[in-house]
């Protein structure tokens, strides 16, 4: 199994516990910033595999500049 799918799990496991808490305490915006974090590290880990193994979607990726202003 991969370290990708590892994290994958792990951090599915995660995010249930964070949706089953805010159930059980009846409070939506319970750990929002912790899943934010999550759901944007995957985002951009997703991003960085994408660029380094396009494949079929290679001629459709445009490299974006970043500034950090």
């Amino acid at each position: 199994m991969s370290s990708t799918t590892d994290r994958l799990k792990l951090y599915e496991a995660i995010l249930d516990l964070i949706e089953q808490k805010r159930t059980e305490t009846g409070d939506p915006s319970l750990a929002e910033s912790v899943e934010s974090v999550i759901v944007e590290s995957q985002i951009h880990d997703l991003e960085q595999e994408i660029l380094e193994k396009p494949g079929a979607l290679e001629p459709w990726l445009v490299r974006r500049r970043r500034w950090d202003n």
